[in-house]
C-alpha cells in the first residue's frame, strides 16, 4: 500500500478498518493469511490463546524470506515470540526496568539523549528543505541506546545494538545480514549498577 502522505496511513488501511474484522490478504510467497487492523479486533485476537505468537509453530505467516530461518531455528526467537507460562515468566523478570519510578531515574539520561539527537538532525548537512529520515535517525538509535543502557553498555560500544535493531524492523533484510542464532557479544564494560547484566548479549 503506498502513502499519500508520509505520517498518514495508505487510504486502502482505512478502508480495511472499516470493513470486516478481518481481511484475507496475500503475502510475498504466494500464501494467504487473516490480516486483522482495527484496534478493538487486534486486542481481541492477542487475548485469545487460541491464537500464538511462536514464529515455528504449522502455518505461521512468514513476513520476509529471512523469517523461515528462524522459524528453522526456534530458540533463536525472542520471548515476545513465545505463548504463555514461556511469555509471562519471561517478562516478569524485566517488570521492573519499566516501573514509574526506574522511568524517573532514567529522565535526565534520556532527555540529555534526545537533546544529543535532535541537535544533531538539525545540524546534520542536506539540501535545503531536504528530508530527514526519522526511523533511521531517532526511531531506531533512541530505543536502542536506552536498551543499551539498562545493560550497562558502554556509549562506545552501541553500535552493534543499533545494527541489530536496525535489521529486527526491516521487513526488507536480507539472510546475509541475519546473524546465526547464538552468536553473542560481551560487552568489555564491567558495570556497577545493579540493574546492568553480566550475561553476553545474544542475537
Amino acid at each position: 500500500m503506498r502513502r499519500g502522505c508520509p505520517v498518514d496511513p495508505p487510504p486502502q488501511l482505512a478502508e480495511l478498518r472499516a470493513g470486516p474484522a478481518a481481511s484475507r490478504v496475500t503475502l510475498w510467497d504466494g500464501s494467504e493469511v487473516w490480516l486483522v487492523t482495527a484496534h478493538a479486533h487486534v486486542r481481541a485476537v492477542l487475548g485469545d490463546r487460541r491464537f500464538t505468537a511462536v514464529t515455528s509453530a504449522p502455518g505461521f505467516p512468514m513476513m520476509t524470506p529471512t523469517s523461515q530461518l528462524v522459524r528453522a531455528q526456534p530458540k533463536s526467537a525472542s520471548f515476545i515470540r513465545m505463548d504463555d507460562p514461556d511469555h509471562s515468566r519471561l517478562r516478569s523478570m524485566l517488570t521492573r526496568e519499566f516501573l514509574q519510578r526506574r522511568a524517573d531515574e532514567m529522565r535526565p539520561m534520556l532527555r540529555e539523549m534526545l537533546d544529543e539527537i535532535l541537535s544533531g538532525l538539525v545540524s546534520a548537512e542536506r539540501p535545503e528543505g531536504g528530508p530527514v529520515d526519522l526511523v533511521a535517525n531517532l526511531t531506531i538509535p533512541v530505543p536502542s541506546r536506552v536498551i543499551a543502557a539498562m545493560f550497562g553498555i558502554p556509549a562506545g560500544e552501541r553500535g552493534l545494538m543499533e545494527d541489530r535493531s536496525a535489521i529486527l524492523i526491516d521487513r526488507g533484510y536480507t539472510p546475509s545480514r541475519w546473524a546465526p542464532p547464538g552468536t553473542s557479544w560481551t560487552p568489555s564494560c564491567a558495570s556497577s549498577s545493579s540493574h546492568a547484566s553480566a550475561n553476553p548479549v545474544t542475537t
